[in-house]
């Protein structure tokens, strides 16, 4: 991740998002104050969108970890 944020400083995109923040935001959680630090602030956005590039690759992958049982 440190080098995307690197390379997205040098290309000038001036958007960044950090991941990870549960929807707990009462002040117990140390990685919000961590992601603040970057002068950061929290969006609150619906839903999770997943992209994978290579959907045949994805789907091999997950019919080998439920053979694996992993």
């Amino acid at each position: 991740q440190d080098y995307v944020m690197r390379e997205s400083i040098k290309r000038g995109i001036p958007c960044y998002n950090l991941l990870g923040i549960t929807g707990h935001f009462d002040g117990s959680d140390s990685v919000l104050r961590f992601k603040q630090n970057f002068n950061g602030y929290i969006l609150r956005q619906m839903g999770t969108f997943r992209y994978y590039p290579s959907p045949f690759k994805h789907k091999t992958i997950q019919i080998i970890k439920k053979i694996l049982n992993r």
